[in-house]
C-alpha cells in the first residue's frame, strides 16, 4: 500500500461518513499476503502464501508438546496477517504503515484424535485468533500513530 491509490479506492465509499465526522485521518487494518510462517520451536515453518486471518494445518511435520514426549506428526496455526496504515484523509496519502504477522502454534500431540485440526477446540481457536488480533493491532496502531 505504498502508493495512494489503493488507499483511495478504499477510502471513496467512506469519504461522505469521514467528512462529516470531520475526520482527519483514518488508520486502515488491510489483510496482507506473505509467506507462512508458525513458530515451531527455536525455528519457524510453513509452506504457501497465506493471508488474513485463518487456521493452517500441517499434517506431516512432526511435532512434540514442549516439556513432554508427547509427539505426533501435524500442526496447527491461528494466524493473523494484516497491515495497518495511518492515512491522511486530506490528501489519501500513507503516511505510515505496519505489516503484522502473529501465529501461534499448537502441536497435533494435542488434540483428542492425535491430528493437528483437533489439538484445539473451536472455542480455543476462536480465542486464540481474537487474542492475536488483538495483540498485533494494539502494537501496529501503536507504531504507526507514533511513527508520523
Amino acid at each position: 500500500m505504498a502508493s495512494g491509490a489503493p488507499v483511495t479506492t478504499l477510502i471513496e465509499p467512506l469519504r461522505p461518513m469521514l467528512t462529516q465526522a470531520k475526520a482527519t485521518h483514518l488508520v486502515l487494518f488491510t489483510k496482507y499476503r506473505h509467506e507462512a510462517r508458525f513458530p515451531l520451536g527455536n525455528y519457524q515453518v510453513g509452506n504457501g502464501m497465506i493471508e488474513g486471518a485463518g487456521l493452517y494445518v500441517d499434517q506431516t511435520k512432526w511435532t512434540r508438546v514442549a516439556g513432554t514426549n508427547e509427539r505426533a506428526p501435524g500442526f496447527l496455526s491461528p494466524y493473523v496477517y494484516f497491515q495497518v496504515s495511518l492515512v491522511d484523509l486530506a490528501s489519501s496519502t500513507v503516511l505510515a504503515n505496519e505489516t503484522l504477522l502473529g501465529a501461534t502454534t499448537r502441536s497435533a500431540a494435542r488434540g483428542e484424535s492425535g491430528g493437528p485440526w483437533d489439538a484445539m477446540t473451536d472455542e480455543q481457536k476462536v480465542k486464540a485468533l481474537v487474542g492475536i488480533a488483538r495483540k498485533e493491532a494494539f502494537a501496529g496502531t501503536s507504531r504507526v500513530l507514533a511513527d508520523p
